[in-house]
């Protein structure tokens, strides 16, 4: 199975010690292992390049999120979508990372309320990018602000 390595050794005054050493491949050790992502910290959140598979927008300057590869980044604990160039110009904190050691110089406001809505035409997610799929109820808008959002980013979006 693997290969042994024997020794012995006299010790004086008297007795003798065996040693015994046996190599064996570990094939879990020779795989390659997942690359370390870099992470980027901005007023709470931690966002990371990411690639995404369908449009998207950036929650900062709402422009469309385009190229090839990593396009852009997300916060990986509010799925908040950027490109990689406004990710430092954001100046909320993050809301699911709230009290942070990062959070300083945010801006806090008031909370949102979100009503379920009916969207007649193609509608982005404020919060992650995405587009908000169905045919009824497919998301919702604050009334305040109208912002629109997906059911579970509702509550991951800041207060404005």
């Amino acid at each position: 199975e693997g290969e042994a390595l024997q020794l012995r050794e006299p010790l004086t005054p008297q007795g003798e010690i065996h040693l015994e050493i046996l190599l064996k491949e570990n094939a879990c050790a020779l795989k390659r292992r997942k690359a370390v992502e870099k992470i980027y910290r901005t007023r709470g959140h931690y966002f990371i390049k990411v690639f995404f598979s369908q449009p998207t927008f950036c929650a900062q300057d709402s422009d469309f999120i385009w190229g090839v590869g990593k396009q852009g980044m997300r916060c990986i604990c509010c799925n908040m979508a950027v490109h990689e160039r406004c990710h430092k110009l954001i100046l909320t904190a993050c809301p699911a990372n709230i009290g942070g050691d990062d959070t300083a110089g945010a801006i806090i406001a008031r909370d949102h309320d979100f009503e379920r809505r009916t969207y007649l035409k193609p509608t982005f997610c404020d919060q992650c990018g995405t587009m908000l799929l169905g045919v009824v109820n497919q998301g919702y808008e604050c009334k305040s602000c109208s912002l629109d959002a997906h059911k579970e980013c509702r509550d991951l979006l800041p207060a404005t």
